[in-house]
């Protein structure tokens, strides 16, 4: 009997290296069997580490970033199994698909454009992994928000700002008074 040690992973850096230090023909054999087997946990730590190691914020992303982008990626994952898309040739007529579903769910532009954020990832994790060329994301363009960022703010009721007025000293009532 042969026993074997093996590292553990604990940061968002060695969980990333566990792909990265593949060499690149098993990484894509890992990721195709991945999207064969639709499976799921696999594919999110793909995505996670390609994030980790090409992303803007590399290791400092945030913990509800990496939620809110595994969310994106199981949604897609399930569109994708309940309407026969193959991942590995996704065209970008199924990414229209699946972003239209996204809105039609009543998911507010805000959430639909992370969904969108969430899958674009993904197609760059695979690309990485030399599993695909498919890009049915890129040209892609969610529904713009209607609402001004300025009136989705509910102003300070008329209780709150006298509240406000009555704590502040002269110089802040004015500042108030004027804003």
């Amino acid at each position: 009997m042969t026993l074997t040690l093996d590292v553990i992973r604990t940061t968002a850096f060695d969980l990333a290296r566990s792909w990265s230090d593949l060499n690149p023909e098993e990484r894509r054999r890992r990721a195709v069997l991945a999207v064969r087997d639709q499976d799921a946990e696999t594919l999110w730590t793909l995505t996670e580490a390609y994030l980790t190691l090409h992303g803007s914020s590399r290791t400092g992303t945030s913990p509800r970033t990496l939620k809110a982008y595994r969310w994106a990626v199981n949604r897609y994952l399930t569109y994708a199994g309940t309407q026969a898309v193959n991942l590995l040739r996704a065209s970008s007529s199924d990414g229209v698909r699946f972003v239209r579903s996204v809105e039609a769910e009543g998911l507010s532009p805000s959430s639909t454009r992370v969904q969108l954020a969430g899958v674009r990832l993904f197609y760059s994790a695979l690309r990485w992994a030399e599993a695909t060329q498919a890009a049915p994301f890129n040209d892609v363009k969610p529904v713009r928000e209607k609402t001004a960022a300025w009136d989705k703010r509910s102003p300070y009721t008329y209780e709150e700002v006298q509240s406000l007025l009555e704590h502040a000293d002269e110089r802040m009532q004015a500042l108030l008074i004027t804003a």
